[in-house]
């Protein structure tokens, strides 16, 4: 008992639509031609891609309609803060001034995850800025921020960082009635496609343990189910600490269903979401 390898609970109704679609795709990307084959998933996997195929759209719908002249002018903004703020860390690493060689030293590893920050999709910034907040607002690193001189620039990512979210969330308002139906009914299929391609690889792990494709798409699925959660958390700003131990937050209240077991679950996808 309890030494199969089981997939972890993951609420997917908690996702916003680009969220979701980028999760849809890295599972579907686990699976090979031949792995595909050996776990006798080709139906399920076959389902999936053309309804996968229109979230993309609609997603892509929804970031082409949040393309706007104010939401690039704020992300050019808080690209150079974040740019500035990186290349002020770096550079104190060669400062003649003591104070400023430890401030690296106690600084460098809390940028080191943020390398390649600006780079992200727009949303996914916005999500790994608000992290990066977090954790230069840590008391632990406050003295070596104050000796970088980093305060203002901090105070301005953050305002330029919160603009962003704010003009985003607005033009997800304008979401059409049309658009949100097809979002929650197209997602609807989707969880219901999910759930059964991870019951059935389950079974194959359990009944059929030769096939070693199974436990490596189970151990491979958890691997992306901690990162979208803790992508999800970062967007949220919810700290590990706060989190209740026995799951994540609410769902949204127009968000959808989809949950592999033991999370349980219902309903239909949330409608698309800004982004990129």
């Amino acid at each position: 008992m309890g030494s199969y390898q089981k997939a972890d609970g993951i609420t997917l109704s908690q996702l916003n639509n680009t969220e979701y679609t980028n999760f849809m795709n890295r599972v579907l990307a686990l699976l090979t031609a031949g792995s595909i084959s050996k776990l006798t998933v080709t139906n399920i996997v076959n389902s999936i891609k053309p309804r996968l195929a229109q979230m993309e759209d609609l997603v892509n719908r929804s970031m082409a309609n949040a393309e706007t002249k104010d939401l690039l002018k704020l992300d050019a903004e808080r690209d150079s803060y974040v740019s500035y703020l990186l290349a002020t860390v770096r550079a104190a690493k060669n400062s003649p001034l003591a104070a400023q060689r430890d401030a690296y030293n106690t600084l460098e590893i809390t940028v080191r995850p943020y390398t390649g920050l600006a780079r992200m999709r727009n949303m996914e910034e916005t999500a790994a800025i608000t992290g990066l907040l977090l954790d230069f607002r840590k008391e632990a690193v406050k003295a070596a921020v104050t000796a970088l001189n980093l305060d203002a620039i901090l105070t301005a990512l953050e305002t330029a960082n919160k603009n962003y979210s704010a003009l985003t969330d607005a033009r997800s308002a304008t979401r059409t009635a049309e658009s949100t139906a097809d979002s929650k009914t197209v997602r609807a299929q989707l969880d219901s496609l999910y759930d059964d391609l991870v019951m059935h690889v389950t079974a194959v792990n359990i009944l059929t343990p030769s096939i070693t494709e199974a436990s490596a798409f189970l151990t491979a699925l958890n691997q992306v189910i901690t990162e979208t959660k803790a992508a999800y958390d970062r967007r949220k700003g919810i700290t590990a600490p706060s989190k209740p131990s026995g799951g994540g937050e609410a769902p949204d209240p127009d968000g959808g269903g989809g949950v592999t077991p033991p999370s349980g679950g219902g309903g239909s996808g949330e409608a698309p979401d800004p982004a990129a």
